[in-house]
C-alpha cells in the first residue's frame, strides 16, 4: 500500500508467482539508466556546483519545478550511496584532525640530544617514490638510530637514556662494523597514549559528536560533529587540555560539482 503522494504509487505493475506458488501484484522495476546515457548529449549536461545552502528538494524545485523529483537527483549520481551525501551537511561537519603530542615532542629532542654522548645519531630516512625524505616519528612509535663504540655498558646507558625520558622499548636492530655498532632503538610513549585514550573517551560523550573514528596508527581523528550545538573551540580546547598539538582539514561537498539529469521521468 502507497499513501496518495507517494511516488510510487503509479508505477506499473505485474502479477507473478512468489516463492510458495502464489500469484501477487508487485511494482514493475524502474530501470536506472547509466549516468553516460542521460547525459550523453551535451546540449544537456547540467553540472551544479554545491553551495553550504543547497537542499536536494531545493534543487529538484530549481531544475524541474518539482521538489518531489530529488530522486532523480540522487540516482544519476551513484557514486553516493545515501542522498543526503551529495550536499553539504550542515550543521553537521566532518572534520580530520592530525594530533602531535607537545610532552612526546619535546622528549624526543631531549633524547636525541642526550644520546649524541653516547654515540653519533644518525638520521632516520624514509624513501618512497618521490624520493628520500626525513621519517617523521610520533606517540605511537618513534625510533633512533645510532653509531657508538660497541660496549655492553654503552648500548644499556642509551637504553636507560630511553627509559629516563619516559618511552617503551618496543624492539631494536643492530649491526656490527668492525670496532662500532650500528643499531635501531624503536620505542613508544605510553604516556601519551594513555592521553590518546583519555582524550576519545571524553569525546565519545561529548554533546554534539556525531561520529568519531580515532586511528592510532595515523595519530588522526575523524570528527562529524553538530556545529550548531558543538563549537570547533570546545574541541580544540579538549585536545590542547589532553596534551596535543592540532592541525585539521575540514572535508566539505561546497564546490564539488554533482550531475542533473535532463528533466524526464524515466
Amino acid at each position: 500500500m502507497f499513501s496518495k503522494g507517494s511516488r510510487y504509487r503509479n508505477l506499473p505493475e505485474s502479477t507473478a508467482r512468489n516463492a510458495k506458488g502464489d500469484w501477487v501484484r508487485a511494482k514493475d522495476l524502474r530501470v536506472i539508466p547509466r549516468m553516460e546515457t542521460l547525459l550523453a548529449s551535451p546540449a544537456r549536461q547540467v553540472l551544479h556546483s554545491v553551495v553550504d545552502s543547497d537542499r536536494l528538494d531545493l534543487l529538484a524545485f530549481k531544475y524541474y519545478n518539482d521538489t518531489t523529483r530529488w530522486w532523480q537527483i540522487s540516482d544519476v549520481n551513484p557514486q553516493f550511496p545515501f542522498p543526503t551525501d551529495l550536499l553539504d551537511e550542515r550543521p553537521f561537519v566532518e572534520e580530520v584532525f592530525a594530533l602531535d603530542h607537545e610532552s612526546f615532542s619535546g622528549r624526543y629532542v631531549q633524547l636525541t640530544a642526550a644520546l649524541a654522548g653516547e654515540g653519533s645519531v644518525l638520521p632516520l630516512v624514509e624513501s618512497s617514490f618521490d624520493g628520500d625524505s626525513t621519517a617523521e616519528q610520533n606517540f605511537v612509535e618513534a625510533s633512533v638510530l645510532m653509531t657508538y663504540a660497541t660496549s655492553p655498558a654503552t648500548r644499556q646507558a642509551i637504553l636507560n637514556e630511553i627509559q629516563n625520558r619516559g618511552f617503551h622499548l618496543l624492539h631494536t636492530f643492530a649491526w656490527s662494523q668492525g670496532a662500532t655498532t650500528t643499531e635501531a632503538f624503536t620505542f613508544e610513549d605510553r604516556g601519551a597514549k594513555n592521553d590518546w585514550q583519555s582524550l576519545t573517551g571524553r569525546l565519545v560523550e561529548m554533546p554534539g559528536v556525531a561520529r568519531l573514528e580515532p586511528d592510532i596508527t595515523d595519530a588522526t581523528l575523524l570528527i562529524v560533529y553538530n556545529e550548531s550545538a558543538l563549537k570547533r573551540e570546545s574541541l580544540l580546547s579538549l585536545m590542547k587540555n589532553e596534551g596535543f598539538d592540532v592541525t585539521s582539514t575540514r572535508l566539505t561537498r561546497v564546490g564539488d560539482k554533482i550531475a542533473i539529469p535532463p528533466s524526464q521521468i524515466v
